[in-house]
């Protein structure tokens, strides 16, 4: 097993232990350091989810609405599940702060796969790669991306200028993929509820230059506001060296 394993798989490793880990993956996991790295990234960021004030939280509701009469006994499983299937969103998304993969903004996702096997970062230059967004329930979206020289594209929708409709509250494949050139890319997907058509990558090439001229890393630059932005999601494209 060459690729690397997918954000799903870690997430579940760090969620069930060795003991959801299979002979192969833990065989991969040991000769892996990538795959090894982004492991622990998920424990640590479990970890500290679950000792977050929105789990206590939760945690406290969950108690309260804990029944003393003999009816409620049946309720009460189906709510803790349901908070438990809550809280598994909140330490994946939470996960996905890290610089390898995905910063969130309002629940909103933003995820690079690779196409052949699905594994993330980091890409060679070549593989096809497709792009899947989590709209947080807004009905369109638009990506960019800035280079480490600070250049900003528009990567999705291919065609015009403004914001491409995806399916609300659905994870989504943005159609077509795309083959790797070198180079990393920081890349952000602006979702709204109606579409931007606004000049965004004029405003994200200026904050880009902003932050050159200040001396500050392309790998932390943050969107400016946008019109009609109702949430974002930010991810970095490592590319291997080609050489």
């Amino acid at each position: 097993m060459n690729e690397h394993l997918s954000d799903l798989v870690l997430d579940t490793l760090a969620a069930r232990g060795d003991e959801a880990c299979e002979a192969g993956r833990r065989a991969h996991l040991g000769s892996c350091s990538a795959c090894a790295k982004r492991l622990a990234a998920f424990r640590v960021e479990r970890a500290r989810a679950l000792t977050a004030a929105e789990y206590l939280r939760l945690a406290g509701d969950l108690d309260r609405l804990r029944p003393t009469r003999r009816p409620w006994r049946r309720v009460v499983p189906a709510v803790a599940l349901a908070l438990a299937a809550c809280l598994a969103v909140i330490v994946f998304v939470r996960v996905r702060g890290s610089d390898e993969q995905v910063r969130l903004k309002g629940g909103a996702g933003l995820e690079v796969l690779a196409e052949e096997n699905g594994h993330g970062p980091p890409f060679r230059p070549g593989e096809r790669v497709a792009l899947q967004v989590s709209p947080a329930g807004h009905g369109f979206a638009i990506v960019l991306g800035v280079d480490d020289g600070g250049k900003v594209v528009k990567v999705w929708p291919v065609r015009g200028n403004a914001s491409g409709e995806v399916k609300r509250g659905a994870i989504t494949r943005l159609d077509p993929s795309f083959r790797v050139t070198p180079g990393n890319l920081t890349l952000f997907a602006l979702f709204s509820d109606e579409p931007i058509a606004s000049d965004v990558v004029g405003a994200l090439q200026a904050a880009a230059e902003r932050a050159r001229a200040n001396n500050e890393p392309l790998e932390g630059l943050q969107p400016p506001p946008i019109p009609g932005e109702a949430a974002h999601a930010r991810a970095r494209m490592l590319v291997e060296d080609g050489r």
